[in-house]
């Protein structure tokens, strides 16, 4: 995505696939030297938690939650080299691809919301939650598996000891969710 406001309802995502070739001017940054098992890996890693959090540091700020990203910026995003990726870690990225492909998201906002736990949250947080977020009472604390797989996915490809995942997600989770939030506020 070359812009977009994070903290919208209809935001579910930071990148797209399509096996047919599309045009989104002045909308999406478009990677057309990857083929398509890279580009699937790719897309992937930037709708990852991990990719959502680069997209907020290295954003170019508009308006509250409104970011955009020139070319400049995307160039140099972090990201999985597919060409270094063992045969295993390939197909492990194309696995989980395959498996959350056609998996309904909620918003971003919500994603993050449903992967919280109550107890990571203080109560005047998830009253500012709440405030920023007219249905966000919906998803809060539900789970959301599609987004744990491909976050558990990244954290093993990046060879991070299973026993540190949720911990570092419990911290990414509601750290993003509050950060967004902020963002929000700024908007209204």
């Amino acid at each position: 995505i070359r812009r977009a406001d994070m903290t919208a309802p209809g935001v579910s995502h930071t990148a797209f696939y399509s096996d047919e070739p599309s045009l989104w001017p002045n909308i999406m940054t478009l990677f057309t030297k990857a083929d398509r098992e890279e580009s699937k890996i790719l897309t992937l890693w930037f709708d990852s938690t991990f990719g959502w959090l680069q997209f907020l540091i290295d954003r170019i700020e508009t308006r509250g939650g409104w970011m955009a990203w020139r070319g400049f910026i995307t160039e140099k995003f972090r990201s999985v080299d597919p060409d270094k990726l063992t045969e295993s870690e390939r197909q492990t990225m194309l696995n989980t691809f395959n498996e959350v492909a056609d998996v309904e998201s909620p918003s971003i906002v919500q994603q993050l919301a449903a992967c919280i736990d109550e107890d990571q949250l203080s109560e005047d947080e998830l009253e500012g939650v709440r405030n920023a977020f007219d249905d966000i009472d919906d998803y809060l604390f539900e789970g959301l598996e599609a987004r744990k797989s491909i976050d558990y996915m990244i954290l093993n490809i990046l060879d991070v000891p299973q026993d540190e995942w949720n911990s570092i997600l419990d911290i990414l989770y509601p750290g993003l969710l509050m950060e967004l939030t902020a963002l929000k506020h700024m908007m209204d």
